[in-house]
């Protein structure tokens, strides 16, 4: 067990909420307890939530749930899944450096840069 593992549900949303939605995706993979906290539903869809509106606004409320009343699952999405299959999780760098650097070519697609 290591000390993250001792981290609480509520400290473990504060420290999601400086960090971001992309920061947050990259904590996840620090634990497997932190995968699972932040990757699960329960209390971490309350932060994605806070992160999709924050991002997309209000309107988004209502496209996540027609999107889960369309989906032939039996549980419905997480706010997380949803999240990432709106955004772009790399930011296209807008100024290509000279060093020709794959990201720079592949950072709108994570599944091309792998």
């Amino acid at each position: 067990m290591s000390l993250l593992d001792l981290v609480d549900n509520d400290s473990l949303l504060h420290i999601l909420q400086y960090v971001h939605a992309e920061g947050s995706a990259r904590v996840g993979l620090c634990s497997k307890k932190w995968c699972e906290k932040i990757y699960g539903g329960g209390t971490s869809n309350k932060i994605w939530k806070s992160f999709a509106v924050a991002r997309w606004g209000e309107e988004c409320v209502s496209l996540y749930t027609e999107d889960n009343q369309h989906s032939s699952a039996s549980s419905s999405s997480s706010w997380y899944e949803y999240y990432r299959h709106r955004c772009s999780w790399i930011a296209q760098p807008e100024n290509k450096s000279n060093l020709d650097l794959i990201q720079e070519y592949y950072g709108h697609d994570p599944y091309k840069l792998l």
